[in-house]
């Protein structure tokens, strides 16, 4: 799905995608993470079944990260992830010239992550 048309501040950390139902909150835990060629990958593992889903997002721009590596935890829940609205040159934009969006990040353990991303899918395995 292309960022402009994910609605603005919708929690994504529950969401459908290609007739699929992903509670990336509740239901999964994030087992990993890349950055590569501007595209991010998050892997998740099913609590349940195991089922692995990667959460991918492409033509990223990483623009802050908070990780606390002493505390151990930070990954596993995915708290919160919203496309939202962020104040560039004093004003307030919703994208980017080329058409992505700001994504916010969170983890329960604190982590987070701000970035522009172009499109967002997700991939089962």
């Amino acid at each position: 799905m292309y960022a402009e048309n994910i609605p603005l501040f919708t929690n994504m950390a529950s969401l459908e995608y290609a007739l699929e139902y992903y509670d990336f909150h509740n239901d999964y835990k994030c087992i990993g993470y890349s950055l590569a060629n501007e595209n991010v990958c998050l892997r998740f593992t099913h609590c349940v079944t195991s089922k692995i889903v990667n959460l991918n997002f492409y033509s990223v721009k990483v623009c802050a990260f908070n990780i606390d590596i002493a505390s151990g935890i930070g990954f596993e829940t995915l708290d919160n992830l919203y496309r939202g609205r962020v104040v560039l040159a004093n004003q307030l934009v919703e994208t980017s010239a080329d058409n992505g969006g700001y994504f916010y990040l969170e983890f329960y353990g604190g982590a987070s992550f701000e970035f522009w991303a172009k499109s967002v899918n997700v991939a089962t395995h």
